[in-house]
């Protein structure tokens, strides 16, 4: 019938090829489903590819019209619904060079040639594939030629299922930046200016989420930054990048002010502490509570140590002081700077914001970077650092005399952050 006809046509070798070809393509389909499934953009293009080319080998195997019309029809259907497979691999978004790619198919082409011609007086057989000898070459050649082909094939096949790169965050400007944290509600806006963080903006320019990728999870750190009628919006864009990238979106230390949004895009909530915020208008170092606090601050007056607030502005030439004692602080600890959640040691970063010394005999012993917001409705510190030489309780005495100063200078409340596993009742 059919293939009679067709090998009156067609020589019989590409006849069996198309065979072998067409169950090789039947297995790729079935690798690549669960890719179809998790709606990857590199799954798409092979399985397009594969089912048009299924079509041909359907009609050179034995012209079965039916089986290629079938794959076409799929393969339309999955055209179709393109916009689906919105996953992006790294096969699409970072193709290899065409240079590259010409490259190896010129160094393994000529290398099989090579081959060929020089086994070309041993005649094909079957049994060369499970044929071992001493000197048997050509049979080695058969089984390496089909070991490269396999190797390719797999580097291929994954990185159809290869997150793409996660490309660069919104650019954002000094001045855009400073704009919203104009109007932030929270110090910890303040850790945007850590120059370690990814920007994702409102359309207004009026609100944004700070965040960085590492591997598969894109953590945000904290609540959304201005404007509080864009903070959904924001989270829900960053869930749609990181969901299109094949990652996992973490909001890491947000407030009640996102915990809603957060239940609504189906998160995970874990609490891991509170935050420990004092009433700067309530703060008092009177009464019986206060009274190891009030007897370290009198303590430290009366041994000379004062206190002192020293504008941005300065704080660049008072870095060569401040450096010494970061670096006793941090060889004392054992520890090495930081990022993300917290500042670190860099002139740039101290440099933008007020800082608050603590001097013992003219002398630097302790200090603390400033972190307040405009509308003074919150004064909190970041980086904590105290000398050696410091007296016993000097860091209490920095922390007191800062929230008398935020209280004599209008600000409502003092944050001294998180208190790991406050609020949280120690059953199983």
């Amino acid at each position: 019938g059919r293939l009679h006809d067709l090998t009156e046509w067609v020589p019989l070798p590409f006849v069996e090829g198309s065979h072998l070809a067409a169950s090789l393509v039947g297995t790729g389909l079935l690798l690549i489903a669960p890719g179809l499934y998790r709606r990857l953009d590199g799954a798409f293009h092979a399985a397009r590819a594969l089912l048009v080319a299924g079509a041909a080998f359907s009609l050179f195997k034995g012209i079965d019209y039916e089986e290629a019309v079938v794959c076409l029809t799929i393969a339309a259907l999955l055209q179709w619904t393109r916009g689906a497979f919105y996953r992006r691999t790294a096969l699409v978004a970072r193709p290899l060079s065409p240079a590259f790619v010409a490259s190896v198919a010129i160094v393994i082409g000529g290398a099989i040639w090579v081959g060929f011609f020089a086994y070309k007086h041993v005649d094909y057989s079957q049994r060369l594939w499970w044929q071992f000898a001493v000197g048997d070459d050509a049979s080695r050649f058969l089984r390496a030629s089909l070991g490269i082909g396999v190797v390719l094939g797999g580097a291929a096949f994954l990185r159809l299922f290869l997150p793409a790169p996660v490309r660069d965050g919104e650019t954002a400007s000094d001045e855009e930046v400073a704009a919203v944290l104009a109007i932030a509600g929270h110090t910890d806006a303040m850790l945007a200016l850590t120059g370690d963080k990814r920007f994702l903006f409102s359309s207004a320019g009026d609100a944004f989420v700070m965040y960085q990728v590492r591997g598969r999870s894109w953590i945000a750190m904290a609540d959304p930054v201005g404007a509080r009628a864009a903070w959904p919006d924001l989270l829900w864009r960053l869930r749609a990048m990181a969901d299109a990238a094949q990652g996992r979106l973490l909001l890491y230390q947000i407030g009640a002010g996102t915990l809603e949004i957060a239940i609504e895009m189906g998160l995970e909530i874990v609490k891991y502490g509170e935050e420990a915020i004092v009433d700067l208008a309530a703060f008092t170092l009177e009464g019986s509570a206060m009274r190891s606090l009030r007897q370290t601050h009198r303590r430290l007056v009366r041994d000379g140590v004062t206190f002192d607030i020293v504008p941005a502005a300065e704080v660049t030439t008072l870095l060569p002081q401040l450096g010494p004692v970061s670096d006793h602080w941090l060889m004392a600890k054992g520890q090495r700077e930081k990022g993300f959640s917290l500042g670190r040691f860099d002139p740039a970063y101290m440099a933008q914001f007020d800082c608050a010394v603590a001097r013992m005999n003219g002398r630097i012993v302790a200090f603390a970077n400033v972190w307040a917001i405009a509308d003074r409705g919150e004064l909190s510190v970041d980086l904590m650092r105290h000398d050696d030489a410091a007296p016993s309780g000097v860091m209490d005495f920095l922390f007191v005399s800062l929230m008398l100063w935020g209280q004599a200078n209008g600000y409502r409340r003092f944050a001294l952050g998180l208190a790991p596993l406050s609020g949280i009742d120690g059953r199983r």
